[in-house]
């Protein structure tokens, strides 16, 4: 309906309810002052970013600059002091219920300069730096306790991510260091952060489940195309892929629908180049492939509206 059409609607409307003019104006201001909160909200958002990233920029020209003029105490104490400041304020601010976006962003920037201030204290006061694989397991898990502890009191989205963040890194360095085969880590961790995402996703924290979905599903998928690469299953991959593709429908995650068909579409390309590139065939294999990524662009859609739904 046009303009007039509307006004007459709602006048109708106004006279079949009864509702006084008065009671209009309070519900549209009631509409107004929730506009001008969403609008407070993302400014005060984009400026706790902009502040946190003043912050990292800034410590980092002078510790920068400086670094060479520090004795080891110092270069300990610029780097991983920050950090510490940083997670104490978060945790005042979120005990005291107020501005949880600037504390997410102080998790961030604590989560940075503690992560890397360890890493100098080790490079610093152990001879020759010892097995960095080491000193990533120890510092990755004392990190992990610590925000996974904080996070049991404070219950805060940001604790919860780097807790499961600094875990697997600390899973990872430790797997390395027993000798563990690479492939058996990933698959490891991998199915790991997936299985996470899909508990967590019916959470109140769900809003960190799309990444732990994407960074799964991609590496789930790398991991694949590298165990059957230029074996006699390699067309297998196909299926593995597909696979990903009807779990993306299940956990109902796009983060997972992307890289499924993205896998699939670099599988065709790939096995087309490397079996049909040179011969008198290409031509059509190309208008097939464009036919099937047709076919699959499809399919992408009725499951993009399947997930939606």
């Amino acid at each position: 309906m046009d303009k007039q059409q509307a006004i007459t609607e709602i006048v109708s409307l106004v006279e079949t309810h009864k509702i006084s003019l008065s009671e209009l104006e309070a519900a549209l201001g009631r509409q107004q002052i929730e506009a001008n909160k969403k609008d407070v909200f993302t400014l005060t958002r984009v400026f706790s970013y902009l502040g946190g990233i003043f912050i990292l920029s800034g410590i980092g020209a002078f510790v920068g600059t400086f670094w060479e003029l520090f004795n080891s105490f110092m270069r300990v104490t610029i780097t991983l002091g920050p950090g510490i400041v940083c997670l104490i304020l978060a945790v005042l601010i979120v005990a005291q219920k107020k501005k949880e976006r600037t504390s997410i962003v102080l998790v961030v920037l604590s989560a940075i300069f503690q992560c890397s201030g360890l890493f100098v204290a080790v490079v610093e006061y152990t001879p020759g730096g010892g097995d960095p694989r080491l000193a990533a397991f120890l510092i990755c898990g004392v990190l992990a306790a610590q925000y996974l502890l904080i996070f049991s009191r404070f219950k805060l989205t940001s604790l919860l991510f780097f807790s499961i963040s600094f875990a697997i890194a600390a899973f990872v360095s430790v797997a390395s260091l027993l000798k563990i085969p690479n492939d058996l880590i990933e698959f490891i961790a991998g199915g790991s952060v997936f299985a996470l995402s899909y508990g967590i996703n019916r959470t109140p924290y769900n809003s960190i489940c799309g990444f732990g979905y994407f960074v799964s599903s991609v590496t789930l998928l790398w991991l694949g195309f590298d165990l059957v690469r230029d074996s006699w299953i390699e067309i297998s991959y196909l299926g593995m892929a597909a696979f990903m593709l009807y779990v993306s429908t299940i956990v109902k995650s796009r983060l997972v629908l992307f890289p499924s068909i993205m896998g699939i579409f670099s599988y065709i390309t790939y096995f087309t180049e490397k079996h049909f590139a040179d011969s008198l065939g290409w031509p059509l294999c190309l208008i097939l492939l464009g036919f099937v990524f047709f076919g699959l662009s499809n399919a992408a859609l009725k499951l993009n509206k399947r997930i939606a739904a």
